[in-house]
């Protein structure tokens, strides 16, 4: 009878042992599945980290280069470029503002407007700790006053492109867009990045089903592309 019943206990404990495993294991998979995926997003963001330092150290030594060919504007444009990469996938905000701010006077100096615009912006957005980017709207429409009032035609149709392409309504973006494409139609060669209007307009139009009024626009950026010989813009117009 002893022996029975310590049969019954050794069974009724690796019955007890065996279920606790069960238990046990579905925990540890559990733990390694969230271990693995911590482990991936750990790995993803030390990788974005390398190619964001990785970008900043080749705009940095290309704004050098631009300084040293006396390419003013185009250093500008650069230190701007390198303190987009403090400001987001670094987040060091007073490393942003301190190249925002060299981008300004640069700005200033040479009397581009639109560069002059687009770094008030990002130090705007630096210094309020990235909630000045609620503001964009007004921002560029106080902008766009501006440039107008001084007859800035150019930098008036970029400030239209830029306001484009903030609404999610077509109808809103191919009215910014239609008033840039007069603008490079006055201008021609005199605003450099007036052929994106033309395209632009006729990307709006196609998604409003407008298909007369986006092959006119549409055909125009593809003469204008072919006119300086920028085979890929002309590309871009024939898709």
């Amino acid at each position: 009878m002893r022996r029975i019943r310590h049969l019954c206990l050794l069974l009724t404990t690796s019955a007890l042992v065996a279920h606790r495993p069960l238990a046990a294991q579905s925990r540890d998979v559990s733990n390694d599945s969230s271990q693995r995926f911590d482990s991936l997003g750990l790995r993803m963001k030390q990788e974005e980290l390398y190619a964001a330092r990785k970008r900043l150290r080749q705009l940095l030594r290309d704004a050098d280069a631009y300084h040293r060919a006396g390419d003013r504007r185009m250093e500008g444009v650069t230190l701007r470029n390198a303190g987009n990469v403090y400001l987001k996938p670094l987040g060091r905000l007073d490393s942003a503002r301190v190249l925002y701010q060299r981008a300004l006077e640069i700005a200033q100096a040479v009397g581009n407007r639109w560069d002059e615009f687009n770094a008030v912006y990002n130090i705007r957005i630096a210094e309020s700790n990235l909630a000045y980017a609620d503001s964009f709207l007004v921002y560029w429409h106080d902008a766009l006053s501006i440039a107008h009032r001084a007859g800035d035609r150019a930098t008036e149709g970029e400030v239209l492109l830029r306001l484009s392409g903030s609404y999610t309504s077509f109808d809103s973006a191919v009215a910014y867009t239609t008033q840039a494409a007069v603008i490079a139609r006055e201008l021609g060669d005199r605003w450099d990045a007036g052929r994106q209007a033309f395209y632009a307009t006729g990307l709006a139009y196609l998604r409003l089903a407008r298909f007369d009024s986006a092959e006119a626009y549409l055909r125009e950026s593809r003469a204008r592309a072919r006119e300086v010989h920028d085979q890929a813009e002309e590309a871009w117009a024939l898709n």
